[in-house]
């Protein structure tokens, strides 16, 4: 019966929660944390360039990029987070008691050991590389209900990807990309 269970909430490729399953913990971490009087917060990715990757590459070679990306993700959060597969190449990662500058830098964390992982084919990546473009958004700062808190890291994640991918965005700001000379807003993480 427990084998069951966690196969219907497990997405079967990655390994990590499923998008139903994502959403309803999301949910009930959200009313926990508010019970707590506690900070959450959410990074939400997908990997750059992935279509053009997998329509070259295949589907078994794009298959066994996200079987990786999901070790990867599960090795890089500590044992409260989670993560769940959101769509083909997105994914969410829930920051428990973390406020928005701690998810910026645990995103960070998580972006660059994508980008530095030795994913089997990555040199086929446009750049030579596997990259994530993504976003933050925390409670109760952003916003106190799942749907927003998704929709504002979707936000975020969109704008990283117009401003060049390989990035972590919050708040319409870039916090660090894999650009050094676009870490000079790094500084906005102490501001005022």
């Amino acid at each position: 019966h427990q084998r069951i269970q966690t196969l219907a909430n497990e997405d079967g490729l990655t390994g990590l929660y499923n998008k139903r399953y994502g959403t309803k913990e999301l949910s009930l971490s959200i009313n926990s944390a508010e019970q707590r009087n506690q900070p959450l917060s959410v990074f939400l990715f997908d990997i750059d360039h992935f279509k053009q990757y997998n329509d070259s590459q295949g589907h078994l070679a794009g298959d066994e990029i996200l079987r990786q990306l999901g070790r990867v993700v599960r090795s890089s959060i500590r044992a409260d987070d989670f993560a769940a597969r959101f769509g083909g190449e997105e994914f969410l990662v829930v920051f428990q008691d973390t406020n928005k500058e701690g998810a910026l830098i645990a995103a960070e964390k998580i972006r660059r050991q994508i980008e530095g992982f030795p994913f089997a084919n990555k040199d086929q990546q446009p750049g030579g590389n596997l990259t994530v473009s993504g976003g933050v958004a925390s409670f109760p700062l952003d916003s106190s209900s799942s749907t927003e808190l998704v929709r504002l890291a979707d936000e975020a994640l969109y704008l990283g990807k117009k401003q060049g991918r390989n990035r972590v965005m919050a708040c319409r700001t870039p916090y660090f990309s894999g650009d050094p000379d676009a870490d000079d807003a790094l500084p906005m993480l102490t501001g005022p």
